[in-house]
């Protein structure tokens, strides 16, 4: 997952069923990675979490101490102490409870607010997913030792798990004629190089821009040499003359 500075570092759900005994809790184990794709040798760091589905709370074991991430017995009007940064004496207000359905299962919404209403320390807790702004978001503006604060979507495949706000844009094109079609491969690139494939009989133009919008290069081979960037997401458009063809 796509961090929000852009960068390849994301959360994820170990694949195994190892249980951790921590606190004299089972825990599971959650990482962070910083690499496109699942590397153990690249895990940063890691956090774990333990869901108390009696007494409907959640835990996270973090900078060597259990500390209680979301509390899902209270009812409207109740106070949750704020204990996921160290020497908060926040206290949580649970204003209101509702209940909404979430990719076809009905869950409980706890509406919960800072004592000190504060509007940017409100927050939205879904019973069995979380804040709306990730797993192991904090009530309030502050994050815990391990940077696993932030889970946004989980997907299976296709299926969605978990996610408030995936803001996902799936989008589709018309039949794009073979004479104008350009594949870019392999992407993310290997090895450190892009190729251009293409059938177009006029050179090609091409620009590769960051996030910002600077541009990095450009040049009309098609083969791009990118192994001195750091991983991201960056812009490549792609002209055959006067005409854009493509924008990655």
């Amino acid at each position: 997952m796509l961090g929000p500075g852009y960068d390849s570092t994301y959360s994820i759900f170990q694949q195994d069923t190892t249980i951790y005994t921590l606190a004299s809790h089972p825990y599971r184990k959650y990482e962070v990675v910083a690499d496109s794709l699942y590397n153990t040798s690249k895990v940063l760091s890691a956090a774990y979490l333990y869901d108390d589905s009696v007494n409907r709370k959640v835990y996270v074991f973090t900078a060597g101490a259990e500390k209680l991430l979301y509390d899902f017995s209270k009812s409207a009007g109740d106070t949750i102490k704020n204990v996921i940064c160290n020497g908060s004496t926040t206290w949580m207000v649970v204003d209101s409870v509702k209940s909404g359905t979430f990719h076809g299962i009905l869950r409980r919404m706890f509406y919960v607010s800072d004592t000190t209403n504060n509007p940017a320390m409100s927050v939205l807790w879904v019973e069995g997913l979380g804040g709306e702004k990730g797993l192991f978001h904090p009530a309030v503006q502050c994050l815990p030792t391990d940077p696993v604060y932030q889970l946004n979507c989980i997907f299976l495949n296709t299926t969605p798990q978990y996610g408030v706000n995936c803001n996902f844009i799936y989008t589709g094109l018309d039949q794009i004629a073979p004479e104008a079609s350009i594949r870019l491969a392999s992407n993310p690139p290997i090895a450190g190089i892009l190729r251009l494939i293409h059938n177009s009989e006029q050179k090609l133009n091409w620009n590769l821009y960051d996030m910002s919008g600077r541009q990095l290069r450009s040049g009309q081979q098609d083969v791009i040499a990118v192994s001195d960037l750091m991983a991201g997401i960056y812009i490549l458009r792609v002209k055959a003359g006067t005409l854009q063809l493509h924008s990655w």
